[in-house]
């Protein structure tokens, strides 16, 4: 009789709680990989909550002294990042950071007029290639400012490779390549998007 219980208490476990169960499971795993991923990303993500940002060949911006007006983060699978802004009367500035761990990262920053729109951008990211002579990836890095308020648009450019995914910290030490921009509203409108995307999208955390 003792038998016929525990087989009929298993039995209703089974059908009754797997629903139960097996979705508490789906949830542990996917918040167990959500904290994994964004545990490992977490030192190529910026500080979304910056006191001071210096920017090549656009300036430096106390944003201590300046108002965080949102902060948003988003991501899916192994890609994560927050992007905030700062506003003062006069300008403001949009930190969009997105860390994908190994597989690369790219941090955009928008200085934007009065009116919200885009006046300059900075972006550094870095992206992986494999190597199949050593079946290792190497990491292009890539830094480049555009700013549209020049006529003609300016855009300035460095690259640089390298075997370690540590780039977040240092700036690539070589000079910019500069340029005019003869495609300036192709490469504002890409900007564009990407800038309103990151806000919009939500993560699925």
């Amino acid at each position: 009789m003792k038998e016929l219980c525990l087989l009929i208490t298993h039995i209703l476990l089974l059908f009754g709680g797997s629903e139960t169960l097996s979705n508490n499971m789906i949830e542990s795993n996917e918040t167990i990989k959500y904290r994994l991923v964004l545990e490992a990303s977490k030192d190529l993500l910026e500080d979304p909550k910056l006191e001071k940002l210096e920017l090549p060949s656009i300036g430096v911006f106390e944003l201590d002294q300046m108002k965080m007006d949102s902060l948003n983060s988003y991501g899916e699978g192994d890609c994560w990042g927050y992007i905030s802004r700062y506003s003062l009367d006069d300008m403001s500035i949009a930190i969009d950071s997105a860390s994908c761990g190994i597989y690369g990262y790219s941090y955009k920053y928008y200085v934007l007029d009065p009116d919200g729109l885009i006046s300059k951008v900075y972006e550094k990211k870095s992206d992986p290639i494999m190597d199949y002579n050593t079946n290792n990836h190497v990491y292009i890095n890539k830094e480049l400012v555009i700013d549209f308020e020049k006529e003609p648009a300016l855009f300035k450019v460095r690259i640089d490779t390298t075997d370690v995914v540590e780039y977040k910290n240092s700036n690539i030490q070589k000079e910019f390549t500069t340029e005019n921009l003869t495609d300036a509203t192709k490469w504002y409108k890409y900007f564009e998007e990407e800038y309103r995307y990151a806000w919009i999208y939500k993560s699925e955390e």
